[in-house]
């Protein structure tokens, strides 16, 4: 959702894109952005959440990520030590990060 919202910002501010259109409301002109996008591959935007994560400190939305980075590393690491369960710590460690990499060399589908 930061991903969003940052992009939303810089593509304001270059002028690809305005949203300054009087009488709607903020809801409004981010879905209105979000429909202009030729690549559309998100899910619609949580306001809620975005309102929640914008509360926090910056302290405490790198503390989110932290964690959020933690668990994807946890359940990788899980998966991995089933497959492999005679794999020493040293070992384990260097499958996690042969498949991170994999992970972030593929391509997301666009639908």
């Amino acid at each position: 959702m930061l991903v969003v919202f940052l992009c939303l910002v810089n593509l304001s501010e270059y002028g690809k894109i305005s949203l300054s259109t009087v009488g709607l409301s903020r809801e409004h002109k981010v879905q209105t952005f979000m429909n202009t996008l030729s690549d559309y591959r998100f899910d619609p935007i949580d306001f809620a959440e975005m309102r929640r994560w914008t509360s926090l400190s910056p302290a405490q939305r790198l503390e989110t990520m932290l964690n959020a980075r933690e668990l994807a590393v946890g359940f990788i690491r899980g998966q991995i030590s089933k497959r492999y369960p005679d794999l020493s710590w040293r070992e384990l460690n260097l499958k996690v990060l042969q498949e991170i990499e994999r992970r972030g060399k593929q391509r997301i589908p666009t639908f």
